[in-house]
């Protein structure tokens, strides 16, 4: 299934590549066609095919497998939200956003990128684990029996592997918890909504008020893609 996925992705680097060398465009970068779908478009779709086989492994049928995997989906993408949490580190398969540019490349992002895509692919691997336990083989038998016959028969180089998949999992979402929640404090939606409330009301009785305004702009920008840099000046009346 990965290997589908990533033929894919390369089929469709190929068609952009046609169509850019077909408008006369040479400047193809293929290391950002590389990074953007090989790497983060790939490893976001990998880790909803671990979560697809694992609805269809729990599930009785393939029927009810594609709805508990839609369903799952959904609520993963509004429970948080619902719930008022904004860490990433519960919302499943969700990597940091990020933009790429001319000037700083993909630098901005990378280790954020890159910690989240092995925190994940960590993960996976556990479910993947518990996906091979209770899969699916031969005669139709219940989730119950399934998960013992699964544990029973599996080896100690098995339990051994989930051991060091859930104990590296720990470590790398015990660092980007302490990133993401101590050393760089989100603020929650409702803390968010108690600033913009707080500001109106300290600020309300100024809104009459004829303001400054800028009624000349002048910049002189100079940009150096390919060394990084960036001069600028600028006046404002």
């Amino acid at each position: 299934m990965l290997l589908i996925i990533a033929l894919l992705f390369s089929c469709g680097i190929a068609v952009a590549i046609a169509s850019q060398l077909a408008s006369g465009y040479t400047r193809l970068q293929l290391d950002v066609y590389f990074k953007e779908l090989l790497v983060i478009d790939f490893a976001k779709m990998s880790f909803l095919a671990v979560l697809a086989l694992l609805m269809h492994a729990i599930s009785p049928n393939k029927y009810i497998g594609y709805f508990l995997f839609i369903m799952a989906v959904v609520v993963n993408a509004f429970l948080w939200d619902l719930l008022r949490i904004n860490s990433m580190l519960p919302r499943f398969g969700r990597i940091p956003s990020h933009t790429y540019s001319d000037m700083f490349g993909f630098a901005p992002y990378v280790k954020s990128l890159t910690a989240f895509i092995i925190y994940w692919s960590l993960f996976c691997l556990i479910l993947g684990w518990v996906t091979v336990r209770i899969i699916h083989r031969g005669v139709h038998q219940p989730l119950t029996l399934r998960w013992k016959r699964g544990i029973q028969n599996a080896t100690t180089g098995s339990w051994s592997f989930l051991t060091i998949a859930f104990l590296l999992w720990g470590v790398v979402g015990s660092v980007l918890a302490y990133n993401t929640l101590v050393i760089n404090k989100p603020i929650s939606s409702k803390e968010m909504e108690e600033r913009q409330v707080s500001y109106e009301k300290q600020y309300k009785k100024y809104s009459g008020l004829t303001l400054p305004r800028i009624s000349d702009v002048k910049y002189e920008i100079e940009i150096y893609p390919e060394q990084r840099k960036l001069k600028m000046k600028g006046n404002q009346e």
